[in-house]
């Protein structure tokens, strides 16, 4: 026995479903680059034509100008047509070209690079957040030099809700400025003794 056999199939919702079948005689395939195709589309129109295998193995070769294909329409009419002069059958030759495209993307392939897509984008997020906070903790001015900067310049400053340090060198880091302006104001003659906690 000899015929076709079914060796890729694709379904998509929005224009139909495509069928690829290789020839086989007996229990094997025939080694032949002939493929053929058969489209079945949401509106139940059929669109059938035979060509080539592309270089991806089972995958068929898009068609050329010169290619026929034949299309049962919705209306039961057979008509014979080729890819470069549809003929009123423009729509139906569009979205087979639509479905072969889709039908040579590997989901693979299309699954690992949303997964690197996603890790990159979590990445750029955490990124961004530490650079926000860091930002946000620079631009923080502490209530007690903002007091100190309004008297020394003598005039009335308004001065900015305290947040608490993000991190132990942010403490440190107020720690210090606070003994520097302590000293600023004593006269700089002042030196303090570490105080044991």
């Amino acid at each position: 026995a000899s015929g076709w056999r079914l060796c890729r199939d694709l379904t998509a919702e929005d224009i139909g479903r495509i069928s690829v079948f290789r020839p086989f005689s007996g229990k094997l395939d025939v080694n032949t680059e002939e493929r053929l195709v058969r489209v079945l589309f949401v509106d139940a129109a059929r669109l059938e034509f035979r060509g080539q295998a592309s270089d991806a193995g089972d995958l068929p070769a898009m068609p050329g100008q010169g290619g026929t294909f034949r299309l049962l329409d919705v209306r039961g009419q057979v008509l014979t047509r080729t890819f470069g002069l549809p003929l009123g059958c423009e729509k139906y030759v569009q979205a087979a070209e639509q479905l072969l495209v889709r039908l040579a993307i590997d989901p693979a392939r299309v699954k690992a690079a949303a997964s690197v897509g996603a890790a990159l984008a979590e990445v750029e997020r955490r990124r961004g957040a530490v650079l926000l906070q860091r930002h946000l903790a620079c631009k923080e001015t502490p209530a007690w030099a903002a007091r100190s900067a309004a008297d020394d310049a003598g005039a009335e400053g308004t001065v900015r809700d305290v947040q608490g340090p993000h991190s132990v060198s942010e403490a440190l880091r107020r720690i210090c400025a606070a003994r520097h302006a302590i000293e600023g104001a004593l006269g700089g003659g002042a030196s303090f003794a570490p105080v044991a906690l």
